[in-house]
């Protein structure tokens, strides 16, 4: 017995077929959306690294080291030029390009931030991907012109002291126990050349959502939605003012090139602390 074989369309019926505009729109937004669900090759390979910086806080000598972090870190607060440290501009970048999950953590918690100086434009050589951060304001405790190590991936392993009162970030004494690598005042190196410098703040508070390129930037959207519903005003790199405009009046074409941009950057979802560097 033969198998009965299904044919497809042929050519005549299917330069028939034709697809609305609406229709289009949907697709495009479904697919979109399926994607950016999906986590990154990039989000899939720093989970498997799993990298924990408490790491050095444990075992035999734990203690050892984080006392002595703890001794640098109130070494450089003793020496640092504190007029200067107030004129640098903060700045908390987000991999996700989405501030919400950020902005609902404690302020108690210290945060890491990339520094600029007053007249340098706030774009970011950590988040690359999206460029999009939160202007911060708040006590710094520790400046370096490297960044990383100062934290704990994605809060394992945070101590239970540390729940109620905020966590603290040192940073470890391969990189704060030299003073060439620290910023006191004016005069230190700022930024290691192609990396991020890394600006410890306690006790911090938002005041403006940054996006590299105003309203050009890909993950504008996010921010449009926090600032509508939390007031925070968005300002690009120069600190200049972002007159809001709804994403869902922007054209089609724009929607479509957005949406194309957005997948080749690859969003990191944000860890549960918000742990960056």
């Amino acid at each position: 017995m033969k198998t009965k074989r299904i044919h497809g369309p042929t050519r005549s019926q299917r330069c028939k077929m034709k697809i609305t505009k609406s229709q289009l729109k949907q697709i495009i937004q479904e697919e979109l959306q399926q994607v950016l669900s999906e986590k990154t090759l990039f989000s899939t390979l720093i989970d498997l690294l799993g990298k924990d910086h408490s790491a050095r806080y444990k075992g035999k000598k734990g203690k050892e080291t984080a006392d002595f972090e703890r001794l640098l870190k109130q070494m450089w607060n003793a020496e640092v030029d504190r007029s200067f440290i107030k004129s640098v501009k903060l700045v908390h970048w987000l991999m996700s390009g989405d501030p919400t999950q950020f902005l609902t953590t404690s302020s108690k918690d210290e945060i890491s931030t990339e520094g600029y100086l007053p007249d340098e434009p706030m774009v970011s050589n950590f988040a690359k991907g999206t460029q999009i951060g939160v202007l911060i304001d708040g006590y710094v405790t520790f400046a370096m012109r490297s960044g990383g190590g100062t934290g704990f991936f994605g809060a394992r392993g945070l101590p239970e002291k540390w729940k109620s009162s905020g966590m603290v970030k040192r940073a470890p004494a391969k990189k704060a126990n030299f003073r060439h690598k620290l910023i006191f005042n004016s005069e230190s190196q700022f930024r290691s050349a192609g990396t991020y410098n890394e600006f410890i703040v306690d006790n911090w508070k938002a005041s403006a959502l940054v996006a590299v390129g105003g309203l050009e930037n890909p993950f504008y959207k996010e921010l449009y939605a926090y600032s509508k519903e939390s007031g925070l005003p968005i300002v690009n790199e120069n600190g200049e003012k972002v007159e809001l405009k709804d994403p869902a009046s922007f054209s089609m074409g724009k929607k479509f090139t957005t949406g194309a941009s957005r997948l080749m950057r690859g969003a990191m979802p944000e860890g549960k602390q918000n742990e960056n560097f």
